[in-house]
Formats: C-alpha cells, structure tokens, sequence
C-alpha cells in the first residue's frame, strides 16, 4: 500500500519490517503515539514476549 494512503485510514495502522521498525504509520497512529522508530518502544516491557 502506498505510504500516502496509509496517512488517511481512520484507525491506528502502522507498518513493519520484519525487526519492528516502523516503516509507515496513519495519521490516527500518530495522534496516539509520539514520533517514534520502533514497535518495541511503544510496547509494554511485560507484554513484549507475548507480542513476539
């Protein structure tokens, strides 16, 4: 999906590579969460092992 698309789709989207660097993010994911380069820095220490 292009990246400009991905911008408008009204819910949290975001899109990884395979390390969970965030490739590409909505506008509604933005407005949750600050700038940020990572899945794992916005994902609960406890809860990283089950996310994986």
């Amino acid at each position: 999906m292009e990246s400009n698309i991905l911008k408008w789709i009204p819910v949290p989207y975001f899109q990884l590579n395979q390390e969970g660097e965030i490739l590409h993010f909505s506008s509604q994911a933005h407005s949750y969460f600050s700038s940020v380069s990572s899945l794992w820095s916005i994902i609960h220490k406890g809860d990283r092992k089950q996310a994986m």
